[in-house]
This record gives structure tokens, C-alpha cells and sequence, in this order.
């Protein structure tokens, strides 16, 4: 026990402790110390016949042998702020602490904290990646929190304590020391507040009040959580296990570290570094470095507890860079992936600076494709009656964009003017995301008049899956895509519109028609009919060169040679040539699968909490728009859908903040889905609730599962009370025809292995008996 300070003898000093209460010679703590360090051969040349009297020492504390010569020995690196010690004499009582000797009476129960194998679970290994975590401070949960042992104080940073919702709770002028960096650099303390930290997870969980310093540095991290914080929760953090472990009334609590938001942040911080690079990076981080250790700003991510939050998903994708189409011509560049191998990357500029005609700078490059490829034809009902609609009039500044579309248009010679026209439709003005202004012709009465064209669109979900695997990409566009096919001529004057100048009508294909998509599509089909599905995949405009590593310039060569052949042009500001990875049709393919859109989940993420019916329809449409990659999305989704049940009356309740919450969590660590081989054996592993039914497609890759598809369904009144086994058969039926196209492509030697069904699958979806029996599908 402490010996309180009025109780201490004055007239005795000791030299050892630096205090008084005892004199020097009386010390019990200095004997301690010089008979350890005499047991340990410390004070060997200071005591005679030592190894006499002692006996061998032990290894453990052998001093070095007689010729062993150490470089230095460092026993301490210190640093940073002294806290509230900042007079002399406080100072001073610090370093005396260290002498004292405490008795801890706690009646709280322990429980001891320990790590295991099962706390890898989840952990990527093998990994260096810091203990990110997400805990409540001041009933606001916090994102992108590191944990620091090294750090002697809490860190808020400011950007984050603007954005919080404290109620009105100010920072207090700080009169302390300023911190100091890991480079000895001085970091202005702005201020401190005191809020409550809660971490762990109902009901193993522990709130403390925490003195947070509040600096005003940029940083990847919103906050730091540093030594108090663990002395003052008992906690104890493993890296390994990139897990926070702490004692608490119920038993022991625990905090997983957000492992892909922590290579995230890395990431992105090191992407920033390379735009520096070299000297003037290492100069600008040594400049910018905060008690975090970084000096790199990031969008901060917090929210109000029970409410919305935001974690930005940094968007995949490989670096490019920009080459001269020309040698020597600076106004005609393309692009091209930064991190090819440089006798690859040589090659591939080399190709497309050989083929340059293939691209068009502006409508004057672009001839248009031969009609006996393609042409455009109406097929109008014999008995259509022409509509003519009446003109609109626009405000000037619309009126202005019209004019300076159509002038263009018929430069181009995409339009001419016309007289006496049967049909005629107006103009559509409206803002595009970038500000600027879009003109469409509005040809909703002309569409109901064409048959439609079920030439067929590729299925996207294919497409996807011959795209991902591969080792390198180049995304295509053609160049003003419709306008390189022709009208018929009869059809014409069937394109008519109207404008504050004049009618005129499209000479080539426009868009807005009911069936262009379906035409241009057949075009691309017939034109690159040897390549789709070797080294190519197309859908409408959109065309993708797919190859192995070395195969990729031959594979450009054949593309360009059939571009050219057919006088086909692209969009050379569209263009991205030998990158790793890109978006295609939503997605994001690469070799080691298929991903998210980062767009769309980031519209997920960013979301505040719904107010109203409205905001739940736009929730729920956003979600099914990644379903592909949530597992049991129909389960997670299930109180949003509740809601939209009781529309009249509008309540955000508790399951759906804590679905709300646990969405945006999963998405955030979303796992790529991977790309089957037609000959692998795939699983099918399917899951039933009292209201959902879900089933998930997995492969074996290096001796691990990977998702390669999840569906999920939403059971209707009468499907609830169906026996579990009849869900299952109807759950199976579910995920059979949704990946028909998975089970079809494999051989009788190559069923996908149903895991909740023993029986074999062969006509199983076919059974009209059964399909009537538990669903009508």
C-alpha cells in the first residue's frame, strides 16, 4: 500500500526512491535490486568469490561470455506527450512512481482472457494489418478506430469531433505540452473532451469515461485509442488475431478488428504516397505525420448510434497512365494500364499505334459501318396511324443547348433537315450527373407502333463469368455507338422531331428507338462472330479483350484488324487497355473474380436511416441490385419488407436499425465471387427460416470454399408453413432454375453436389407435381 504524504518522515531521504519516509541504508527495495542484479552477475566485479557463494547462475540471466561484444544496447525509445506533468515537480513525482509499490484490493470478479485458434476465424492470414476497430464514443459509433499500445494518450482527431453529435459538449483548453509524432515532430493539442466509450457487443460489454486530446492532423484513422484506454478497460489486444479482449460484468468482451478496412486505408494511403514519390513523398509525410503515425486525409466515417453511418469503399481497379497516339502528338492520347510488364506494355502501345485508325476524335472519323452489316429498320404496323405531337416550347437556356445539339447533329451528317413529315416527336432536355445538358428525342408514340425485336441480349450473369479469370482486360466503346449504323431509307422520315428552328430527321440509327439496342447488338455479334467467347465479350456498345498475360497484344491486333476491316470506330477517350481489373456492365471482374459495384455499395453505405415509405423502396432497390453477392440477402432484408407491409403506418423500429447496421457491415466485407470451370464439381448448400429460404454455389479453390453465386427467396403466406423439408425441395427448385445456366453447362459426371438432398438431381426441377405441390413455379 502507498504510504500517503503526510505521513512520511521529513527528516529521512532516500536516494533511490527520490522521496522521503526512509533513509538510503534502510531501502527493502534497493536490497531487492542489488541481490537480483548480483544473482544475475551485474555486479560481478564488485563482489569476490561470487561464483563460489551463488552457485551457477542460470542461462536465463547469463551476462556475455569474455570477447562477446554488443554494437550498442538500446533499453528504451520514448516519447510524446507528458500528460498533466508538465511542472518540474510533477515531472518529477512521475518518474518516482515507478519506485512505488501498490496492493490492488479489487472485489470484481476475473475472468481470464485468453486467444485461440478459433480466434482466427475470419482473419486473412498471413497479415500485417494494424487492430481496426468501430466502438461507440459519445454515443456516436466511430469507424476506422486504431488501436495503439504505443500511443501514451487517446487521439481524437478534429475532423471527426466536428462531425460528431455530442449535444452541444465543447472541447476544454488544453494548457499541457504538445504531443510528438513518431518523428519527434510537435503536434498543437487543439483541446480535450471526456466522453463515454463503449466497447463489446450486448451483453458482454463496458463503458468508461476517456479523455480524449483533440489535434487538428490529417489522418487515415478517425481516432486512436491508445495505452489509457487499455490500462483503464484491463484490455488486451492481440495483432495476430487482430482482436480486443477485455473483462467486463458478465464475462470477457471482445472487439474484431475490421481487417479489410484496415488494408483498405493502407492501401489508399500508399496510392497517395506514389503521386509524391520518392524524396518528396518521404518529405511531405515526414511534415504531415500526427501521433497516428500518418499524415494522409481520409473521408472521416462516423454515425449517430442506432442511426445511419457512411464507410466509403475504396473503388478497385488498376492504374493507368496515358501514351501519345502519335509520336510526339500530345492531343491524341489513350490509355493504358500502368502496371504491365514492360515488354507487354511495349507491345500493346506498339498495336495501337499501328491501328490508330480504328479510333474517331470526332463524328468527321466516323464514316459508318457498310449497310449490308447492319441497317435499322422500323417494321411500323401497316396500320399505325401517325402521331404528330405537339411542339413544347423550352427556356432559353435550353433552347440554346438544342440549337448547339442539332448544329452538331448536322455536322456530323447524323441528321437532315426535313419537310412534310407524318411523324413527329419533340425533344427532351435534361441534366446530366456532370451539370451538362443531354437532348433526346421523345419517341414513345413511334415505339408503340414497332413491333419488337427479340434478337436476344446477352445474360449479364454470363457474360460476367466469361469475363472474370482472366490475367488482363481492355475495355472498349464504340465511338457514338448507334450513329454508326444507318437508317432504312423508307424509315426515315418516321425519326422526325421538332425543334424552335426547324423538323429534321435521323439519317443514321438514334437513340431512344425501341428496338436499337436489340440491332446493334445483332451487329456486334456478326462482326466479332470469331472472337466472342475466345478473347472477346460484347453487350450492345460495351466490348471487353479478355487474355492470359502474354496473349493480349495478338488478342488487340485480331480486335483492331476486324475493327478496321468493318470500318467500325471506338472511343478512344472510353478506352483502357492491359489493366488487371475494371468495371464491366456494374461489376468489377479481374482474375481473382467478380466483385461489387464499389458505386453501388457505396449508395448503400451512404444511406441515412429511412423517414419514410419512399426511402425504404429505394433501400430495398439498391439492395437487390447486389444480390448476387449477399448472402441470405432475402433474411436480411426481411424488415424493410415488413415495413412496406404496414405502409400506413410508417415505423423505423429496433430490427430494422440493427438489419440496417448489419447490411452495410456485411457489405463492407463482401467476398468476391469467383468463376467456375465447366469441368469442376460445384456445392450447393441452401439454408431455410420460418420466412426465407436461401442457397449459395461454391467451389473449391486451393482447398477452400468461394462463393460463385448467392440467391435467395422470400416466402409468400402459404410457403411459411410448409413442412422444413419441403422447404428445402422447394428451396433446391428455387436455386435450380435461377442457375439453370451453372447446372446445364456440366456434364452428367459433373452435377453440382447438393449438400440437403442425398437423392440425385437429374429431372428434379421438372417434376410438375412437385414444382405444383410446393410453390406453382
Amino acid at each position: 500500500m502507498k504510504i500517503p504524504d503526510y505521513k512520511k518522515n521529513s527528516d529521512k531521504y532516500c536516494d533511490y526512491h527520490r522521496d522521503n519516509g526512509h533513509n538510503t541504508d534502510e531501502c527493502y527495495h534497493l536490497k531487492k535490486l542489488i541481490e537480483r542484479m548480483v544473482k544475475a552477475g551485474d555486479l560481478n566485479q564488485y563482489v569476490k568469490d561470487l561464483r563460489d557463494r551463488l552457485g551457477p547462475k542460470e542461462d536465463k540471466g547469463k551476462a556475455p561470455e569474455e570477447g562477446e561484444r554488443y554494437r550498442g544496447e538500446v533499453r528504451t525509445i520514448f516519447g510524446g506527450t507528458i500528460l498533466d506533468r508538465s511542472s518540474k515537480t510533477a515531472k518529477k513525482k512521475y518518474a518516482r512512481q515507478v519506485y512505488n509499490l501498490y496492493s490492488i484490493n479489487s472485489t470484481k470478479q476475473s475472468y481470464p482472457i485468453m486467444f485461440s485458434q478459433e480466434d482466427y476465424e475470419d482473419v486473412m492470414l498471413p497479415h500485417e494489418d494494424p487492430l481496426v476497430i468501430n466502438p461507440v464514443i459519445g454515443q456516436n459509433k466511430i469507424w476506422k478506430v486504431l488501436v495503439d499500445g504505443g500511443s501514451s494518450v487517446n487521439v481524437l482527431y478534429y475532423n471527426t469531433y466536428q462531425k460528431m453529435n455530442l449535444e452541444g459538449k465543447q472541447i476544454d483548453t488544453c494548457y499541457e505540452a504538445p504531443l510528438y509524432g513518431f518523428g519527434n515532430q510537435p503536434v498543437p493539442i487543439e483541446g480535450t473532451i471526456h466522453l463515454p466509450l463503449l466497447l463489446g457487443k450486448s451483453p458482454y460489454t463496458v463503458e468508461k469515461q476517456v479523455k480524449f486530446y483533440v489535434v487538428r492532423v490529417e489522418s487515415p484513422f478517425n481516432a486512436i485509442l491508445g495505452r489509457p484506454v487499455l490500462t483503464a478497460f484491463e484490455a488486451i489486444a492481440s495483432i495476430p488475431h487482430l482482436k480486443l479482449k477485455f473483462p467486463t460484468e458478465k464475462g470477457v468482451g471482445e472487439m474484431r478488428g475490421d481487417q479489410k478496412a484496415a488494408r483498405i486505408i493502407m492501401l489508399e494511403d500508399l496510392e497517395k504516397d506514389k503521386d509524391l514519390g520518392g524524396a518528396e513523398g518521404n518529405k511531405r509525410r515526414r511534415a504531415e505525420d500526427g501521433p497516428g503515425g500518418s499524415g494522409h486525409a481520409l473521408h472521416i466515417e462516423l454515425e449517430k448510434f442506432g442511426n445511419d453511418l457512411s464507410n466509403p469503399i475504396a473503388e478497385p481497379g488498376t492504374e493507368t497512365e496515358e501514351v501519345e497516339l502519335y509520336a510526339g502528338c500530345s492531343g491524341k492520347m489513350v490509355r493504358i494500364g500502368k502496371d504491365m510488364e514492360p515488354g507487354l506494355k511495349e507491345k500493346v502501345i506498339d498495336v495501337v499505334r499501328r491501328y490508330h485508325d480504328v479510333f474517331a476524335w470526332g463524328p468527321e472519323d466516323m464514316p459508318g459501318l457498310d449497310e449490308s452489316i447492319a441497317r435499322h429498320r422500323l417494321n411500323v404496323h401497316p396500320q399505325a396511324v401517325p402521331v404528330k405531337q405537339k411542339k413544347r416550347n423550352f427556356a432559353v437556356e435550353r433552347q440554346k443547348v438544342i440549337e448547339a445539339e442539332v448544329e452538331k447533329l448536322l455536322e456530323a451528317k447524323f441528321i437532315e433537315e426535313i419537310e412534310y413529315p407524318e411523324w413527329l416527336a419533340n425533344v427532351v432536355v435534361v441534366k446530366k450527373s456532370n451539370n451538362k445538358w443531354r437532348m433526346c428525342v421523345d419517341y414513345t408514340d413511334l415505339n408503340k407502333n414497332c413491333p419488337k425485336d427479340h434478337y436476344p441480349l446477352p445474360n449479364i450473369d454470363q457474360l460476367i463469368d466469361a469475363t472474370s479469370g482472366y490475367q488482363i482486360l481492355s475495355f472498349l466503346d464504340a465511338f457514338s455507338g448507334y450513329h454508326q449504323i444507318a437508317m432504312d431509307a423508307e424509315d426515315i422520315p418516321k425519326t422526325t422531331f421538332i425543334t424552335p428552328k426547324g423538323t429534321y430527321a435521323y439519317i443514321k440509327m438514334p437513340f431512344g428507338l425501341k428496338n436499337a439496342g436489340a440491332t446493334f447488338q445483332r451487329m456486334v455479334n456478326k462482326v466479332f462472330a470469331d472472337q466472342i467467347g475466345r478473347n472477346m465479350e460484347c453487350y450492345v456498345d460495351d466490348m471487353i479483350v479478355k487474355s492470359l498475360f502474354r496473349d493480349h497484344a495478338d488478342d488487340l491486333k485480331e480486335c483492331f484488324e476486324t475493327l478496321r476491316r468493318n470500318n467500325m470506330k471506338i472511343n478512344p477517350a472510353k478506352c483502357t487497355f492491359g489493366v488487371c481489373s475494371g468495371k464491366f456492365l456494374g461489376y468489377m471482374v479481374s482474375a481473382r473474380g467478380i466483385e461489387a459495384n464499389p458505386e453501388k455499395i457505396k449508395a448503400v453505405l451512404e444511406m441515412e436511416a429511412p423517414k419514410t415509405i419512399r426511402d425504404i423502396q429505394k433501400l430495398t432497390g439498391r439492395l437487390a441490385a447486389l444480390r448476387r453477392f449477399i448472402s441470405r440477402s432475402a433474411e436480411k432484408a426481411l424488415p424493410f419488407f415488413e415495413v412496406l407491409k404496414g405502409a400506413k403506418n410508417f415505423e423505423w423500429g429496433p430490427n430494422c436499425i440493427k438489419a440496417f447496421e448489419e447490411i452495410k457491415e456485411y457489405l463492407v466485407k463482401a467476398p468476391p465471387l469467383l468463376r467456375p470451370d465447366p469441368k469442376e464439381t460445384l456445392q450447393l448448400y441452401l439454408a431455410v427460416s420460418d420466412r426465407t429460404l436461401g442457397a449459395v454455389l461454391v467451389k473449391e479453390h486451393e482447398k477452400n470454399q468461394h462463393p460463385v453465386f448467392y440467391v435467395s427467396h422470400m416466402l409468400r403466406d402459404a410457403e411459411t408453413r410448409y413442412p422444413n423439408a419441403e422447404k428445402f425441395a422447394y428451396g433446391l427448385v428455387m436455386a435450380s432454375r435461377k442457375l439453370r445456366h451453372y447446372f446445364q453447362g456440366r456434364t452428367s459426371g459433373h452435377r453440382p453436389t447438393f449438400e440437403e438432398d442425398p437423392q440425385p438431381t437429374g429431372g428434379f426441377g421438372q417434376s410438375r407435381r412437385l414444382v405444383c405441390r410446393i410453390g406453382g413455379i
